[in-house]
């Protein structure tokens, strides 16, 4: 393996017939150039599974960069839900029969 860099990660090239070395993924494929890059906001790296960001659950958020854990998935107010993934505030949305107080729309 040669690597390259500069930038914010590190590119690494697998060379030569020795998979050995190369990440497996399933269906049998490797990954022949692999490029570190932070999950985005509303999701998250879980324990054992260090490769794969995770969206928060619905009724959750996050607006961290490249968080490590659900930790940083924050609940809805009371009474609102967002979609899985979520990555701000404003997603929660108040829940069939309940209004914001104050709006005349």
């Amino acid at each position: 393996k040669s690597p390259e860099g500069g930038g914010a990660g590190l590119i690494v090239r697998y060379k030569g017939s020795d998979t050995s070395q190369a990440l497996t993924l399933l269906n049998g494929y490797s990954v022949l150039v692999m490029e570190c890059t932070a999950c985005a906001a509303g999701t998250y790296t879980a324990a054992g599974r260090p490769m794969v960001c995770s969206p928060c659950i619905a009724g959750k958020y996050s607006t961290v960069l490249g968080a490590a854990g659900d930790g940083v998935c924050r609940s809805c107010p009371q009474n609102t839900l967002s979609r899985a993934g979520s990555n701000s505030s404003a997603d929660c949305a108040c829940i069939s029969g309940y209004t914001i107080d104050g709006f005349n729309g």
